[in-house]
């Protein structure tokens, strides 16, 4: 006895699908890639307060050191160590830039809303040049 087992399961494949599916790939190739690039070691920490740029120290390959950060609102110590900058030292009620621990990555930052402080980190080179025009 001959059996024939068609579900309409099977179709036939058609150019409209894979497009579709090269499309999604790319998508998801280039969103892993930007989470990539986001993940790269930064190299300058840059410390604002108030918006304004106050400081900007390289952290990839420094020795240990920390500096103080003074504004309206108070006290800040900022720490580079290893490749990784932290605030070691706050004098505001709640230390939450404290306990935000160690950042490395570029992107990544350390926010004290009372001393209005934020520490970035960025890649690249410090005066590093967009474009060039004639």
């Amino acid at each position: 006895m001959k059996h024939t087992f068609d579900y309409g399961i099977v179709k036939k494949r058609k150019k409209g699908d894979f497009i579709l599916l090269a499309a999604v790939l790319l998508l998801a190739g280039s969103f892993y890639g930007f989470l990539k690039w986001r993940e790269t070691d930064g190299v300058w920490a840059v410390v604002t307060v108030d918006g304004k740029e106050e400081r900007r120290e390289k952290i990839s390959g420094a020795s240990s050191f920390s500096f103080t950060v003074a504004g309206e609102g108070g006290r800040n110590t900022v720490t580079i160590d290893q490749g990784q900058v932290f605030v070691s030292e706050a004098d505001c009620p709640d230390k939450r830039c404290v306990l935000q621990g160690k950042i490395s990555k570029t992107g990544e930052s350390i926010i004290c809303l009372p001393h209005k402080l934020v520490v970035t980190v960025e890649g690249g080179q410090e005066g590093e040049l967009d474009a060039v025009t004639n």
